[in-house]
């Protein structure tokens, strides 16, 4: 090959892959997960609650490139162990959530806004990943900001008041959050199962006006109101200022029949017949003066003798008025201080999932419902027994102490008899036992065999209404064995009164409390809690204290709101008293009828005699 020919074939080549190589510039993006040592990300801004828009921006990377922007987080629960089990603390596991896919530019280069998505309070790293995977340098992280909404400012007393909350914390002094209603205690929030979001319902209680709602961080117990000054940014950590605001209070939810209004009139009206009939008597001695006086009768001495007749006819018809009023007053119909007042009772309860027998074959019993309370009916069938066999039917309860441990114990509790086919069928009612888990078996099954029901827990209250004073009864049935449901807290009007314990008493709880306050609405609130736990910092949460948050419990444990009616501040001591006031109008009326006729009876025809000649 000549020179030339070499040289024009060389230069040709060489133009040729120069020319692929700026095609290849030019060609759609490729997924290549090449990048450089000095990319970065960058975010602005670097902190916000949930729901903030978040501007990313890279560097760096390879040049028209796809990749995945993700984000850091955590797959959380609590941590039981033990007999009886107990919350020993909270188990994070780091995930990646995926929040977009980004293209670099020809420069290697991104910007994309995304929104901080529901989470847990706190850093979270947000860095690009390659589409196959390979995480890509460069990171950068947002912190979530715990915040907190109200559903409404304003309404009834008795009226809901939900709490939403987003972005609380899984570490020591972020895991809950304490909540008070005109600065008494409520409880506290959590949120650990549900990636930092909550709610929690309180009601509005008090006199009518502005009422305060505050929410605190709090560990290991009451809420510490002043964060600000915290000690350590590595155990106060996301940062929290106070949520504080305010619901005004408009109206009672009820009508009230004013009866104290009619008595009043009633009481008024006797009062202005006696005080007619006692004037009517005034003049008897000034009639009897002038009649001395002028040895005889006279005008004058007969208008005192009309005018005190008139006086007692007209007192007479008021006093008849007073006793209409009074039986009115006192009737069937209107003798109820309230017109509309509805109890409520409503309650929060958890979806609880039941394992129950897996075989297709064989002995093996089914429970029909598995969730079920005190009291209850349910279906219990069995398939796979010998023909026309008497089966002693168990039931399993457990029994032991906090120091020993518990113990799973059978008791038969009925007898049945197969069928032709090895099958049989019964309802029961639910038995007042323990909440948790109750195996109903025969003779010695498998775990798999045996039916499973689980006992809810159940509150009442009686009554739902009555005169400050009254005695409040407070019913629990089927309260749990363990530190997580053997126990509830108990709130009078959104304050914290205390706890009370079922396991001694194979979950039955029975508690009375006056009804205090001044007449009007109060509410009681039933809150699940944990007894016990570790006591070292870095574990749990707080103990003995109401949790708002029943469906983040660790054990799925229900709570209740009821509300009570304070009709009067009149207790039983001063019931006499009371009734005798209640009387008052009519013995008033009735004396002035009886004083009005003996006036009449006796004064009349003397003073009258002149008119009838």
């Amino acid at each position: 090959m000549k020179p030339i020919i070499k040289v024009a074939l060389g230069a040709a080549l060489a133009s040729g892959f120069l020319l692929l190589q700026l095609l290849g510039s030019a060609l759609p993006y490729t997924t290549a997960a090449s990048t450089t040592s000095s990319s970065t990300i960058t975010i602005s801004p670097t902190a916000g609650i949930v729901g903030t828009t978040i501007v990313v921006s890279g560097k760096g990377y390879a040049p028209n490139t796809n990749m995945i922007l993700q984000w850091s987080s955590d797959n959380v629960t609590w941590t039981l162990a033990g007999n009886p089990t107990e919350t020993t603390g909270i188990d994070a596991v780091p995930v990646e959530w995926q929040l977009t896919t980004i293209q670099s530019n020809a420069s290697g280069s991104f910007s994309v806004d995304i929104t901080a998505p529901v989470d847990y309070g706190g850093a979270h790293t947000i860095q690009a990943y390659s589409t196959n995977g390979t995480a890509l340098p460069g990171t950068d992280l947002f912190t979530v900001v715990p915040s907190f909404t109200i559903s409404n400012s304003s309404g009834p007393a008795g009226a809901p008041i939900t709490i939403f909350a987003k972005g609380l914390g899984i570490t020591d002094y972020a895991a809950n959050y304490q909540v008070s209603w005109d600065n008494n205690y409520v409880g506290d929030m959590t949120a650990v199962t549900t990636h930092g979001e909550a709610n929690a319902t309180i009601y509005a209680i008090g006199s009518l006006g502005k009422h305060y709602i505050d929410i605190y961080e709090g560990y290991p117990g009451a809420a510490y109101l002043n964060p600000a000054q915290h000690p350590s940014d590595a155990i106060w950590y996301p940062p929290y200022i106070p949520y504080q605001t305010t619901y005004t209070i408009t109206s009672e939810p009820f009508s009230q029949v004013s009866t104290s209004s009619a008595g009043g009139f009633s009481l008024i009206l006797s009062l202005l017949a006696l005080a007619l009939v006692v004037s009517a008597f005034a003049l008897t001695p000034i009639m009897a003066f002038h009649k001395r006086k002028n040895d005889g009768d006279n005008f004058f001495k007969s208008a005192l003798g009309k005018i005190g007749a008139l006086v007692v006819i007209i007192a007479l018809l008021i006093a008849a008025t007073g006793v209409v009023v009074i039986v009115h007053n006192h009737s069937p119909a209107t003798n109820s201080s309230v017109a509309s007042y509805v109890p409520v009772a409503t309650a929060v309860i958890p979806t609880i999932t039941v394992p129950q027998t897996n075989a297709t074959s064989g002995p093996r019993i089914f429970v029909n419902p598995n969730v079920a309370t005190v009291g209850e009916t349910v279906n219990v069938t069995g398939y796979g027994f010998a023909p026309n066999s008497n089966l002693p039917v168990s039931w399993s309860t457990r029994v032991g102490s906090n120091l020993n441990g518990y113990n799973i114990v059978n008791s038969v509790m009925r007898n049945v008899t197969s069928s032709a086919s090895g099958s049989f069928t019964f309802t029961m009612q639910v038995p007042s036992d323990l909440e948790g888990d109750h195996f109903i078996s025969v003779e010695n099954l498998t775990l798999n065999s045996n039916a499973t029901l689980y006992i809810q827990r159940d509150a009442t209250i009686s009554p739902t209404e009555g005169p400050a004073g009254t005695e409040i009864t407070i019913q629990l049935l089927g309260t749990g064995w363990d530190y997580n449901t053997n126990i509830v807290v108990i709130d009078y009007d959104n304050s914290y009164v205390g706890f009370a314990c079922g396991f001694a008493s194979q979950g039955n709880i029975t508690v009375t409390i006056p009804a205090v306050g001044a007449p009007g609405l109060h509410t009681i609130d039933l809150y699940p809690s944990i007894y016990l736990g570790p006591i070292q910092p870095g574990q749990v949460m707080v103990y003995r204290y109401g949790i708002m948050t029943p469906y983040d419990q660790p054990e799925q444990v229900p709570s209740f709101h009821f509300s009570f009616l304070i009709t009067s501040n009149t207790t039983s001591s001063s019931s006499s008293s009371s009734t005798l006031i209640a009387f008052a109008p009519a013995i008033l009326s009735f004396s002035s009828i009886g004083g009005g006729i003996y006036f009449l009876a006796t004064q009349t025809p003397a003073s009258f005699r002149k008119f009838t000649n």
